[in-house]
């Protein structure tokens, strides 16, 4: 399911390994690998669905609910802290998103 967790901004965001054979042989790897992602819950687009302040409220949202943005890198440490980079295409804190 993930890890939900509190952002800076008072916002929970959903932290997720979720398995995948993108860019990978199901003949050659065994396990799939996992790919990590940042996920915002949003309410559905007619204003219903649970957005969970706990992890036992997760299996209650709705997929359609899940604005995800895959991790590319993550944890490279550094001298002052930990850095994660999401995906290129992300728009910080997901501002401007039509379901924000």
């Amino acid at each position: 399911m993930g890890k939900l967790r509190k952002s800076n901004d008072g916002e929970f965001r959903l932290i997720q390994a979720i398995p995948t054979t993108d860019y990978t042989d199901p003949n050659i790897f065994p396990v799939k690998p996992k790919y990590v992602y940042l996920t915002k819950i949003v309410k559905k687009e007619d204003g219903t669905g649970t957005i969970p302040t706990d992890s036992t409220q997760l299996p209650l949202v709705d997929p359609e609910q899940l604005l995800q943005a895959r991790v590319q890198t993550s944890g490279i440490i550094t001298n002052t802290g930990v850095i994660h980079v999401v995906n290129n295409n992300h728009t910080f804190t997901f501002f401007g998103d039509i379901k924000n």
